[in-house]
């Protein structure tokens, strides 16, 4: 008989496989400074720490909330998107717009 944890994980590979919970994007971890523009006039630092075609990790100097817009910006190039979800100073979002952030 499997563990209880074990039988849960089955299930939910076996969504995943049918479709019924899409897939995560495939994330890369990074080690950049940005920073993330939270009004018109303030901006917070930042440190991305993975990146993936549709979303961010990142931990900032300040917490961030839940459904905040934000701009994303390195020394090259700025991307738009929108905090999900939030623990302490780390949060994740997902991009607005394509991402442009590049090294």
């Amino acid at each position: 008989m499997k563990p209880p944890r074990a039988r849960s994980a089955d299930k939910m590979l076996a969504r995943v496989n049918a479709n019924e919970i899409p897939a995560r994007e495939p994330r890369v971890r990074v080690s950049m400074r940005a920073s993330v523009q939270v009004s018109a006039d303030r901006s917070v630092a930042a440190h991305l720490v993975d990146l993936s075609r549709l979303g961010f990790r990142l931990i900032s100097d300040e917490p961030l909330k839940t459904g905040q817009l934000v701009e994303l910006s390195n020394r090259n190039d700025a991307s738009l998107g929108e905090i999900r979800w939030v623990r302490g100073l780390e949060a994740g979002g997902q991009f607005t717009d394509l991402p442009r952030i590049t090294e």
